[in-house]
C-alpha cells in the first residue's frame, strides 16, 4: 500500500466517521436541520406545527430517519473501510462505493428539490467529491484481488 492509498483509506475512514456524526446530531437536534423545509414550504415548523401539527410531527420523524440513516451509513462505511482494507475484496470496495453514493447523493437530492444551496450543502459536495477521489485512489489496491 502506498502512502496516498493510505491517506485515501483514512480520508475513507473519516467520511464514515463525520456521516455518523452528523447523522447522531440530525437524530438529537433535527430542529437545526428542518431550515431548508421551512425555506421551500415559507412556513416556519412553529407555525406548521401550531396549524398541522401532525404534519409538523410527521417532519420531525422524517428527519430524524435521516439522521438514522446516516448513522447506520457511517457505521457501515467504516466498518468496511477497515475490513476490506484486511481482506482486499473486491465487493467490499463496492460496498463503500454504495454507501458513499447513498449518502451523500439522497441529501443532495432533497438539497436540489428544496432549492436551498449554502454553505453546508457546497461542503457536502467536496466531501462526496473527496471520497470519490480517494476511491479511485485505492482501486488498484482491489482491482487485482479476488471476489
Amino acid at each position: 500500500m502506498t502512502s496516498l492509498q493510505r491517506i485515501a483509506r483514512y480520508v475513507l475512514l473519516a467520511n464514515g466517521f463525520f456521516m455518523l456524526l452528523y447523522g447522531v446530531v440530525v437524530m438529537v437536534q433535527p430542529d437545526l436541520f428542518t431550515d431548508n423545509l421551512e425555506i421551500y414550504s415559507g412556513t416556519s415548523m412553529s407555525e406548521l406545527s401550531k396549524s398541522h401539527s401532525r404534519l409538523a410531527s410527521y417532519i420531525d420523524m422524517i428527519v430524524r430517519l435521516n439522521g438514522a440513516f446516516n448513522v447506520l451509513l457511517g457505521a457501515v462505511g467504516m466498518i468496511v473501510v477497515i475490513r476490506s482494507f484486511r481482506l482486499k475484496k473486491k465487493w467490499l470496495f463496492w460496498i463503500i462505493i454504495l454507501a458513499n453514493i447513498l449518502g451523500y447523493l439522497a441529501p443532495m437530492t432533497f438539497d436540489q428539490i428544496t432549492g436551498v444551496i449554502r454553505y453546508p450543502e457546497i461542503i457536502e459536495i467536496v466531501v462526496f467529491v473527496f471520497s470519490l477521489v480517494a476511491l479511485i485512489i485505492i482501486w488498484p489496491e482491489f482491482r487485482k484481488k479476488s471476489l
